[in-house]
């Protein structure tokens, strides 16, 4: 199954350069940018971000994409922003996730340390005070279950955000292209 899916990938995007090519159709009535941005705000429209994600999302992250503009005529000029927006957007996508990723960081770390301490006030209490304490009990589990939660984002929730962060540097450094009129 695995070799299916991987002669998949390649059939369908693989070009003779070694790109993984995904190719967008700018038909005559496309809207390329969204109506509602201006100036220094002026965006592309979602349509052809939502198609690069839903493309390149199963195209493996070491592949290096190229994206390839397809149709109508284009100016130098809105060339050159195209490939500056699209830059730009996955520029600002790899670092809100790496942003979100420090904050996941930082809160296994803090969890994790929260746990051993609860867990050494545990061995004082347990060493000085006394051995059958609902408080040493209370924070024996508190310190389980913080340290249990510390794992878990480790082993689950930072594998996810890896994995988006890797997509969002693959898209960022992908190379963009017009087709020849």
């Amino acid at each position: 199954m695995k070799n299916n899916v991987r002669d998949y990938i390649r059939k369908e995007f693989l070009d003779k350069d070694g790109y993984y090519t995904i190719g967008i159709n700018l038909y005559k009535e496309f809207l390329l940018y969204n109506g509602l941005s201006v100036g220094e705000q002026l965006e592309l429209n979602d349509e052809i971000f939502n198609y690069i994600d839903n493309k390149s999302e199963v195209i493996p992250n070491n592949y290096k994409i190229k994206i390839k503009f397809i149709g109508r005529k284009i100016s130098d000029e809105d060339r050159k922003r195209i490939d500056y927006l699209i830059h730009e957007h996955y520029y600002v996508v790899m670092e809100n996730i790496k942003r979100e990723l420090n904050k996941l960081t930082y809160k296994m770390i803090g969890l994790l340390l929260f746990g051993i301490s609860l867990f050494t006030l545990c061995f004082f209490i347990v060493s000085k005070i006394s051995y059958n304490s609902l408080l040493l009990e209370f924070l024996s589990l508190v310190g389980s279950f913080s340290i249990w939660e510390s794992f878990g984002i480790f082993i689950f929730d930072r594998r996810e955000f890896l994995n988006n962060y890797y997509g969002s540097i693959q898209n960022y450094e992908m190379e963009i292209e017009f087709e020849k009129e």
